[in-house]
């Protein structure tokens, strides 16, 4: 799965051996958060957040109020003081539309974990417009886990049609990279961008992900 650089990198890519899979029809080497708004002060006792498709548009995302989207989970966590102990977001069955930014500044929490409930009920959809994840160096650690990323288009000059890591360290377990496009320059990562960052991929697939025809490649994921 070697991926053909467009510009100098120092990403650090760790596939680990067995686990990754590429489905057929992978082209081989083939957004910001809402402002926070008032935030309940009983979302500030849990590490424990939750996102169900019947949940609430700006409650504390907690487990018996639980938000309708990944992105009002974020900006919970990044809003609430954590005492800099992780956090996780617990997403429920269904398909959400996901732009999530994390650029270059502070964040409260060390490490944050996005999981649903497995790749064939769990989906995170950018829905044809921009990427999932764009990840930056002083982001928190991130981790995803049991779900499927769809959809991402990328649309900057970042790379990466569904997740673009600009420094930070990611692991994705047990995730399904399905029908991404990285469609403007440099034209790499189909799915996944690792730029300067550090990356580990465990028993996760990828399925139609692919760059334009004649571009740099990276369909499935360009280190």
């Amino acid at each position: 799965m070697d991926a053909v650089p467009s510009h100098p990198r120092a990403g650090r890519l760790r596939i680990i051996v067995g686990a990754a899979t590429v489905v057929a029809g992978t082209a081989l080497l083939g957004t910001g958060v809402s402002d926070a708004g008032s935030l309940p002060a009983s979302a500030s006792s849990s590490t424990q957040l939750y996102v169900s498709a019947g949940g609430e548009s700006g409650g504390p995302c907690s487990k018996s109020h639980p938000c309708n989207s990944v992105g009002r989970a974020v900006v919970v966590a990044n809003h609430v003081a954590y005492t800099f102990t992780p956090v996780t977001i617990n997403v429920g069955k269904g398909s959400f539309v996901t732009h999530l930014n994390f650029p270059d500044q502070p964040y409260p929490e060390p490490m944050l974990t996005i999981a649903g409930s497995s790749p064939s009920a769990t989906t995170l959809t950018a829905s044809g417009s921009g990427s999932v994840l764009l990840v930056y160096a002083d982001a928190p650690k991130i981790t995803m886990q049991d779900l499927t990323i769809s959809g991402g288009i990328g649309t900057t000059n970042n790379g990466g049609g569904a997740v673009h890591d600009g420094g930070n360290i990611m692991n994705f377990v047990d995730v399904t990279f399905s029908h991404n496009k990285s469609s403007v320059e440099p034209f790499v990562g189909g799915a996944v961008d690792d730029d300067g960052g550090a990356m580990t991929v465990t028993r996760s697939t990828f399925v139609d992900n692919t760059v334009a025809a004649g571009t740099f490649g990276g369909g499935a994921i360009a280190e």
